[in-house]
């Protein structure tokens, strides 16, 4: 709402990548948008985690093409 996207702070230790991207999996739980690196290591690990998957874009395609018929009025459901 506000416009502003919420991005999680940095994880300090470069060299546990499971570590990292166990974190970087809490973050999208919680909702961040992204996540700050230290290392140019821990982007590869920040797209597989962040990247949504491909039943998440299913969703999103739904609810889209749910409003659009809405034309954007109204409330909906979906898959109710």
């Amino acid at each position: 709402a506000a416009g502003v996207q919420a991005i999680d702070g940095i994880f300090q230790n470069i060299r546990n990548v499971d570590g990292f991207e166990a974190e970087a999996r809490e973050a999208k739980i919680m909702g961040f948008d992204g996540k700050l690196t230290l290392h140019p290591e821990q982007v590869s690990a920040i797209h597989r985690v962040l990247a949504p998957t491909a039943e998440e874009l299913s969703e999103a395609r739904e609810v889209v093409s749910i409003w659009e018929r809405k034309e954007g009025t109204g409330s909906m459901e979906v898959r109710g």
